[in-house]
């Protein structure tokens, strides 16, 4: 029996080794990481060229392990051989073919997107037509501004402390106004064109409706005030519909909807390394990971959504209701543009997004178009000497 390291942040007890390796008599070895050791380790790994043969990657780390060539693409044939791309969410792909070169990086694995989640109780009491509620960037104000209006403690919830998830919350409402990030090239910045600029100050103007309580809160603390029954409405993914379910006491007083935007899609992919010997059996267990039997294994113990797009295309996401709305939001999103040195732009935008939201927090006076303007300005000069310059 032949061996198979596999590195990845996804629990290993859950990826159904035993019938892989049954069924091809290969040897698979898991490397755990966390997600906060991750990154060190795979820049570890493609400095030294050894270690795993596949790895589990986050979807906007390929720009980075590509540059430094440490990556093996996939050649038409493995692709077909793992049911080439129709096989997968189409949102998925936004980045596995990147950088100029027409080549294939990585495959799609593990996905999630960005739902809002609400109390149905407290948006009836205040009068609130839950259908429409969030419909639109307009309708979400008028919602927001009537449960402050109703007495709500915490009408509104969302990660504002140090975290790319504020960025990829942005994404949504940058989209929605016809904003973009970077050029097709990735060698310049769009974010001070006047539709960038628009969605980045709606995406801002919800800070109105954030309570002392819920300022400065990371993911996990945004997500623990709306469990704990504290907080109207936060923004999240599908891992808080998972503790909402274990929990059970909350859940029939909860509704998701659609962010009033482009639906952000991201999540995890599988590479293959330049080193990885046996690169036969990396593709046949990429094809399994990512077979229908295996992505409805994942998702039953985890909740994480599949890429498999005949996964997606089945129960609970065709007719349960909270998982309908993330089945449309994957279907109607696109992911972030993954582009030369994307890790040093995204580090520092999460950087001024932060400080943003503290000054907004000292100072909610502040004039957020004047402020958002002079930032991006200053933000777009530094970072296009680094990208034009290397």
């Amino acid at each position: 029996m032949t061996d198979l390291i596999f590195s990845c942040m996804t629990r290993a007890d859950v990826l159904c080794l035993d019938d892989f390796q049954s069924s091809y008599h290969v040897q698979v070895n898991t490397q755990n990481f966390t997600w906060e050791t991750a990154w060190n380790e795979l820049l570890r790994i493609a400095l030294y060229g050894q270690g795993p043969d596949v790895s589990e990657i986050g979807n906007t780390w390929l720009s980075s392990l590509v540059a430094m060539e440490a990556l093996r693409p996939l050649t038409p044939r493995e692709l077909g051989f793992l049911g080439g791309q129709a096989h997968f969410v189409p949102a998925a792909w936004g980045g596995s073919a990147g950088l100029g070169e027409d080549k294939i990086w990585t495959v799609p694995w593990l996905i999630d997107t960005r739902v809002i989640y609400y109390r149905r109780d407290w948006l009836e009491q205040a009068g609130i037509k839950e259908t429409s509620a969030f419909e639109t960037h307009e309708a979400m104000i008028g919602t927001l501004g009537r449960l402050q209006a109703s007495k709500i403690e915490i009408p509104w919830a969302m990660p504002t402390r140090s975290s790319l998830d504020m960025l990829l919350n942005m994404t949504s409402w940058v989209w929605k106004a016809g904003g973009h990030f970077r050029t097709p090239d990735g060698r310049r910045l769009r974010l001070g064109e006047p539709e960038a600029q628009a969605g980045m100050r709606a995406y801002f103007e919800l800070h109105h409706f954030l309570a002392p309580p819920a300022q400065a809160l990371n993911v996990v603390e945004t997500d623990l005030l709306f469990s704990q029954g504290k907080a109207a409405a936060v923004i999240s993914g599908p891992w808080l519909l998972r503790t909402l379910m274990q929990a059970g006491t909350l859940l029939p007083d909860v509704g998701v909807a659609l962010v009033p935007g482009v639906p952000y899609v991201g999540g995890t992919d599988l590479v293959i390394w330049r080193h990885a010997l046996n690169v036969h059996n990396a593709i046949q267990f990429i094809a399994h990971l990512t077979s229908p039997k295996t992505q409805r294994h994942i998702f039953n113990l985890t909740g994480f959504l599949p890429s498999c797009a005949a996964v997606l295309d089945d129960e609970p996401f065709t007719s349960d209701p909270y998982y309908r709305v993330f089945a449309q939001s994957l279907k109607s999103g696109r992911m972030l543009q993954r582009s030369r040195r994307w890790a040093v732009i995204e580090q520092r935008l999460v950087n001024m997004l932060s400080q943003l939201w503290s000054d907004l927090a000292s100072n909610p006076c502040l004039d957020l178009g004047v402020e958002i303007a002079e930032r991006t300005a200053v933000l777009i000069n530094r970072l296009e000497k680094i990208i034009v310059a290397n």
